[in-house]
């Protein structure tokens, strides 16, 4: 039986050219190879319902629009549940203000909006584990499993979003030190051939044994391949709800409608 031809997808591609994203980027901002753009927009595979889902959470474009695929990218007001519109560049920076309390390239807001989807996901990810660890019906110790699974999506969202260099800035903000003190030479080779934490400034020497002792200025921070169990958070106060933003944004993850502001 011949497989069905698959229309190339011209709306996602328009979509992505009205964000200025390349295939690259756009991949990269969903958390799926560049393959997989490349295929959806030339036809070579059809666009999922999972997939447009995806693109919906992140800019904004209504997933019935890319999935009828005309060539025209749809967009809806969802704080007053307003008509459909024309899919705009403004609509999509105002959807990342929005829904995501992110104003252009400023730190605080981003980081704010990260404290604030974070308190709105920690308690559902706990009331799995702890779900987890009871027997239930089957009789089944499900929680080893379910935290496997839990640590292989975190090692996933890592590498399928590309976020290794702005991991360890953030791990090395929270754990940066720098000062200095007496090593033994012998520790201080090992630290540089094993990588770690601890980055002296040192000028290695033959003459030095390992033995030897030696003052150094050192600086200390961890990356997030250290496997350290636990980074420290900086001390902050609970962000109240973004008053910017008209719905719970963790809505749009479950499959209900958007709940007014």
């Amino acid at each position: 039986m011949a497989k069905m031809k698959t229309e190339p997808n011209r709306t996602v591609t328009k979509l992505r050219k009205i964000i200025e994203k390349t295939q690259e980027q756009f991949a990269i901002m969903l958390g799926v190879s560049k393959d997989t753009i490349v295929s959806v927009e030339n036809g070579r595979n059809r666009l999922t319902a999972r997939l447009a889902k995806r693109i919906y959470i992140a800019t904004g474009a209504l997933p019935a629009s890319l999935e009828a695929n005309t060539g025209e990218v749809q967009a809806q007001d969802h704080a007053t549940r307003g008509p459909v519109m024309p899919y705009t560049k403004d609509y999509f920076d105002h959807w990342r203000k929005i829904a995501m309390g992110v104003t252009g390239d400023d730190p605080v807001s981003r980081d704010t909006a990260a404290e604030s989807m974070f308190d709105l996901t920690k308690d559902r990810i706990e009331v799995l584990l702890v779900a987890a660890t009871r027997s239930g019906v089957t009789d089944r110790d499900r929680f080893p499993a379910v935290l496997q699974s839990l640590d292989e999506w975190v090692d996933s969202v890592y590498h399928d979003f590309g976020l290794a260099v702005e991991v360890d800035a953030v791990i090395r903000e929270r754990t940066y030190e720098k000062s200095k003190g007496k090593f033994n030479v012998g520790m201080v080779r090992q630290c540089i051939a094993e990588g770690g934490p601890y980055h002296f400034r040192f000028k290695d020497s033959k003459k030095l044994q390992d033995s030897d002792k030696v003052e150094l200025e050192y600086e200390f921070y961890y990356k997030w391949t250290d496997q350290v169990s636990m980074f420290p958070r900086p001390k902050r106060i609970k962000p109240q709800p973004l008053k910017t933003r008209p719905w719970d944004f963790s809505s749009l993850f479950k499959d209900k409608a958007l709940p007014p502001g």
